[in-house]
């Protein structure tokens, strides 16, 4: 952070006991820009897939692998 002063203003004041007053003012407001960029691709796009499925279906690949597999042994 910079401090720049920009002027002075010294007022005597007669009671000694008197805290006084201070002004600040900012001359530049600090400002901030933040930038999103999003990119999604194919593989995002599985990964959300599986995600949701797991979440709320409790499907893994495995477990769909597996299911094949019983699915496929048992008409054999």
């Amino acid at each position: 952070m910079e401090i720049n002063l920009i002027g002075e203003n010294t007022i005597k004041l007669q009671d000694g006991n008197d805290p006084g007053l201070v002004q600040l003012e900012v001359v530049n407001v600090p400002t901030s820009r933040y930038e999103r960029i999003v990119a999604k691709d194919s593989l995002d796009f599985i990964v959300s897939l599986g995600g949701v499925g797991g979440l709320f279906f409790g499907i893994s690949l495995l477990s769909l692998i597996e299911f094949m597999y019983l699915l496929l042994r048992k008409s054999v």
